[in-house]
């Protein structure tokens, strides 16, 4: 009976050494927090120049247009930005809805997430992990007319920063697989890294930065012809980190501290997607 006894739980013992190798949770691979940010992105940098003018409220005479969403033909990519450290990201809709799984490329392996929330009316979605690397802030949303602007994210799977300048508001609705009209924030492109002048599908999801390295919008759509691009507005964002269960919901980030003009924006979205604060987002379909 002793020796039973005692096979029995030889037996049990590597039965739960079996289980947890087999069926344990992958750790998520991102780099560990860094100390901050390098000390380039930190003296003063020149002022930018535009007016001073706010950004008028959201209204209902903004111009209106209309976004034609596919349908999901299979994988797809788009890019997120990291709003908490404990892993909360900032995707678009229509990057993450419909998807059998949703991944982001960590250091050395793409990572599964959890889609926290998508928003029913703006194209914005949220999606979790267990860690993530330092996080973005999100700025307050007050903007001014003419400011500039930097959208880091990887069109057609290029890791690229494209510069815009705030030409105003508008309304965009969508049709296709995705509904809703939301109020947008319109963007002239002035120069992107590295140079090109092709579509910017695959940016989608990617935050669109200020001077100081803190999240004013989200990139949504472009239009190739007119040399636009649209961003989901601050009053998008608040709504939807509002919408979330408080279990995701982002505590406030510490600011980056950075100081940024178009020579030092190009160099500091390089650095975010190394640091993978910006990232690769993989739909499977």
């Amino acid at each position: 009976m002793g020796r039973l006894f005692r096979l029995l739980l030889i037996l049990g013992v590597l039965g739960a050494i079996a289980h947890a190798t087999f069926f344990q949770e992958s750790e998520p691979g991102f780099p560990p927090p860094r100390r901050g940010v390098p000390d380039a992105f930190r003296a003063p940098a020149p002022p930018d120049v535009f007016p001073q003018r706010p950004l008028p409220p959201p209204s209902a005479a903004d111009p209106r247009g209309i976004i034609e969403v596919p349908a999901r033909g299979g994988n797809a990519q788009g890019t997120a930005a990291v709003i908490d450290s404990r892993g909360v990201w900032l995707t678009a809709r229509h990057v993450a809805e419909g998807c059998r799984e949703v991944l982001v490329e960590g250091t050395d392996r793409w990572v599964r997430t959890r889609v926290a929330a998508l928003h029913p009316q703006t194209d914005l979605a949220v999606l979790a992990t267990r860690g993530a690397p330092p996080a973005f802030q999100l700025a307050d949303g007050r903007l001014r007319l003419g400011q500039s602007g930097w959208a880091i994210g990887y069109p057609k799977g290029v890791p690229s920063v494209v510069e815009g300048q705030l030409l105003g508001r508008a309304r965009l609705g969508f049709a296709g697989r995705m509904r809703g009209e939301a109020a947008v924030t319109v963007w002239t492109e002035r120069r992107r890294t590295p140079s090109g002048d092709g579509p910017l599908s695959g940016i989608s999801g990617g935050p669109l930065v200020d001077g100081e390295g803190r999240i004013i919008g989200v990139a949504v759509a472009a239009t190739e012809r007119r040399g636009r691009f649209y961003a989901a507005s601050p009053e998008g964002m608040a709504d939807m980190i509002a919408r979330l269960a408080p279990a995701d919901r982002p505590a406030a980030a510490a600011p980056l501290d950075v100081r940024l003009d178009g020579a030092r924006a190009e160099r500091f979205g390089a650095w975010a997607m190394e640091a993978r604060m910006v990232t690769r987002v993989g739909c499977r379909g």
